[in-house]
């Protein structure tokens, strides 16, 4: 069964908070003005808020992705290149086996 304060108001702790916002000398004008406001206009200054916050940071990811990507090419081009030209010149025949040895094996 919920408590019931003597004035009405809420009795949880957001109930309190409103109770001391709608209360203080500065912020209660803020909060009464803001309370009579229609809900469609509440709801465009949130989105505004929202979208001036998280569209700078998803361009920030996007940017930083497609930067990623860039570098991963280039490198990855820069080592094909570098082991083509390696392959060209006459590098390593033993297909990158270092102190292995190999049975080579024939089948009955």
């Amino acid at each position: 069964m919920p408590r019931l304060s003597l004035t009405g108001a809420d009795p949880t702790l957001s109930g309190m908070w409103r109770v001391y916002i709608r209360n203080h000398s500065r912020l209660g004008p803020w909060y009464t003005r803001i309370e009579r406001q229609p809900g469609w206009v509440i709801r465009a200054s949130l989105l505004a808020a929202v979208l001036i916050v998280v569209v700078p940071i998803g361009l920030l990811m996007l940017a930083a992705l497609v930067v990623g990507i860039v570098v991963f090419a280039v490198f990855g081009a820069a080592a094909w290149l570098l082991g083509a030209a390696g392959r060209m010149l006459g590098g390593r025949t033993d297909e990158g086996r270092v102190n292995v040895r190999v049975v080579h094996r024939q089948e009955p």
